[in-house]
C-alpha cells in the first residue's frame, strides 16, 4: 500500500490499482509491458502465442508520476550468472525508462518516498539508490544495508548490520550503535521510527532461533522481551 499527492494505490505482481474516492472503489492502471512470441509445436501442429517477458515488481509515486519498477530476471537472487537488471518506467503520454546506472544490475528489495518529492531504494546487494524524477544514482554507502526507512522529519535512515542506524542528508549521521554482538548470520531486518522514536526488529532466517526488537530510549537502543 502506497500513498502520494495524487492518492493511495496498492500493488500485485502483474498490477497496481488507485483508490477512487468518487466512485469508492479500486481502478487498475496501466503498466508497461514487453511482449515475446514462443511457438510449441505438438502433434506436427505450432502454435505461436506471446507471453509477457517482465513483472511488475515495486512502484514509486512520487507527486502525480507513478514509476514502476520491472522486472526482467526472475531469477535475480541466484548468486551466479549474468542477470538482467530491473528498470524503472514512467508514463508521459508513452512508457519512457529512467536511465539505468551503467554496468551496474540492479534488483529492488524495499522502496522508501521522501516528502513526495523522491525515493530511496535498497537492493539485493544491500545499496540504495536515490531516485529523483528522470534521474537514479547510487549513493556512498558505510556498510551492508540491511533496512532503509523515513523518519518523521522527512529524511532517509537506515540500519547497516554491525554498525548501528544511521541518517542520511548529504552524508551519514550515527544515531545509535548496533544493540547486536556482531554476527554474520542471515536476518530479515526491519527499522521504523515515530516522534523521534526508534525501532529495531532482526528476524534470523533460522526459525528455531527467536526474533529480536529493541525500542530507542535514552540515546540507545534497548531490546523488548516479548514472550518466548
Amino acid at each position: 500500500l502506497y500513498s502520494s499527492s495524487s492518492g493511495f494505490f496498492i500493488e500485485a505482481i502483474r498490477a497496481y490499482w488507485k483508490w477512487n474516492e468518487q466512485q469508492n472503489t479500486w481502478t487498475q492502471q496501466p503498466i508497461p509491458h514487453f511482449k515475446k512470441a514462443m511457438s510449441i509445436t505438438y502433434d506436427g501442429k505450432t502454435y505461436t502465442s506471446e507471453i509477457d517477458t517482465a513483472t511488475l515488481t515495486r512502484i514509486i509515486p512520487i507527486g502525480k508520476t507513478v514509476f514502476c519498477v520491472m522486472r526482467f530476471d526472475q531469477f535475480s537472487f541466484l548468486d551466479f550468472g549474468n542477470h538482467e537488471s530491473d528498470k524503472i518506467f514512467y508514463l508521459d503520454s508513452t512508457w519512457k525508462q529512467i536511465p539505468n546506472i551503467p554496468n551496474y544490475a540492479y534488483f529492488v528489495e524495499t522502496v522508501v518516498t521522501l516528502k513526495d518529492k523522491e525515493a530511496y531504494m535498497l537492493t539485493q546487494d544491500k545499496k540504495i539508490l536515490h531516485l529523483l524524477p528522470l534521474k537514479m544514482d547510487t549513493i556512498n554507502s558505510i556498510g551492508q544495508c540491511d533496512a532503509i526507512a523515513s523518519s518523521s522529519s522527512g529524511k532517509l535512515i537506515a540500519s547497516f548490520r554491525n554498525l548501528g542506524i544511521y541518517e542520511y542528508q548529504n552524508g551519514w549521521t550515527k544515531l545509535f550503535s548496533a544493540p547486536y554482538s556482531p554476527d554474520n548470520g542471515e536476518y530479515y531486518t526491519y527499522l521504523t521510527e515515530f516522534n523521534n522514536q526508534f525501532a529495531l526488529a532482526m528476524t534470523p532466517h533460522d526459525v528455531k532461533q527467536k526474533t529480536h526488537l529493541w525500542i530507542s530510549s535514552d540515546n540507545s537502543l534497548k531490546e523488548i522481551n516479548f514472550g518466548k
